[in-house]
């Protein structure tokens, strides 16, 4: 059995940010972030000035 539900819902234009992603529109690309977000969760937690530290990490893996 299926419930439909009924939601009003108006065109605010193009968005920014949604469900805590930064979108960032150049040309023909999208790209997403989470800086924001991260900063905001470091603030909360008063790292917001920590400094970043490098992580070693395994060559035999490739990233795609």
């Amino acid at each position: 059995m299926f419930h439909f539900f009924k939601f009003s819902m108006k065109d605010t234009g193009e968005t920014d940010v949604i469900l805590g992603i930064k979108i960032i529109r150049n040309n023909d690309d999208i790209c997403l972030s989470q800086s924001h977000y991260i900063e905001k969760v470091l603030g909360g937690f008063k790292y917001q000035n920590c400094s970043p530290v490098a992580t070693s990490f395994d060559l035999i893996y490739k990233l795609a």
